[in-house]
């Protein structure tokens, strides 16, 4: 490249239009306030639009919170004090990336205050103010993120509740953890409730030497598809079903087993039919010639 497309390139850059962050900082220390927005000011790639209110009421009677990206806030305010005011900023906002300042390098208060929802916090120094901005976007995408597991955990509750199949978990140890609803019925239970009062899966198989013989292919293969084998209802009676098991890992310890089922009982009984109204078919027809001849 050229000096002097290098210099067109350049040029075009500092004219391309930033990226722009909207911040309510809530913060009642004036000198806090402007280190951050002088921190701030100094990111070349994205421009930081901040305003800065100094109690926490206030910024909750005139702010909308479609306008605000994230939420800078300081836990010692006039009108509210320590993790109260993050629960607080929380519930009034709930949708907002939250990152809390604080003048205590405290790793417990730390860990409280993520626990209570907020995607960071600093400690507040010189130091710790010049990764604010990557903290700021940071938080941002952390939020969009857990927003989006939050989504699919809904969608995967829906699933969970209205499939036709029934779908089981349990433990390594083979406690049952849930059930959904189509499983409860299937197996004669009132509630699910009902269902766990017995524990493990070991009440539902018909043969425990099956169970052993699928737990450990599943640790071996981590999956079983299309796999037939008998369960014993609630009163005792027995259902032939098909299931697909998959493991549920976490780093490398499984969580638990996650079995869907199907029951093939009504399916075999028809197919039972059949085969009983074809051979009743051919001894009619047998005895049928016999009589002729």
């Amino acid at each position: 490249m050229n000096q002097s497309t290098h210099n067109s390139v350049h040029d075009l850059k500092k004219f391309m239009p930033l990226r722009t962050v909207n911040i309510l900082l809530i913060e009642d220390n004036s000198a806090d306030a402007r280190l951050v927005a002088e921190t701030l000011s100094e990111d070349n790639k994205v421009h930081f639009n901040i305003k800065h209110v100094e109690r926490f009421f206030n910024a909750l009677n005139d702010i909308d919170e479609s306008n605000i990206d994230i939420i800078l806030l300081d836990l010692s305010l006039p009108d509210t004090q320590g993790l109260n005011t993050l629960i607080l900023t929380a519930q009034a906002l709930p949708d907002t990336p939250i990152i809390v300042f604080t003048g205590l390098n405290d790793e417990e208060l730390g860990k409280k205050i993520l626990r209570l929802g907020a995607q960071d916090f600093i400690v507040k120094s010189y130091e710790n103010m010049k990764l604010l901005s990557h903290s700021i976007l940071y938080a941002i995408e952390r939020k969009k993120v857990e927003e989006t597991l939050q989504i699919s955990q809904l969608q995967y509750q829906s699933v969970f509740e209205n499939i036709s199949e029934g779908i089981l978990q349990f433990t390594p140890e083979k406690e049952i953890i849930t059930a959904n609803p189509a499983l409860v019925k299937m197996l004669g239970y009132e509630s699910l409730e009902k269902l766990l009062q017995i524990k493990t899966i070991n009440h539902i198989f018909h043969d425990l030497e099956e169970l052993e013989f699928i737990l450990q292919s599943l640790h071996s293969t981590e999956k079983i598809e299309n796999y037939s084998v008998n369960w014993k209802k609630q009163d005792g009676s027995l259902i032939l079903v098909q299931i697909n098991s998959i493991i549920k890992h976490k780093a490398k310890s499984v969580l638990y087993f996650e079995v869907i089922v199907e029951n093939l009982t009504k399916q075999k009984n028809l197919e039972m039919q059949v085969l009983q109204s074809q051979k009743l078919e051919t001894i009619g027809n047998i005895a049928g010639g016999i009589a002729h001849d």
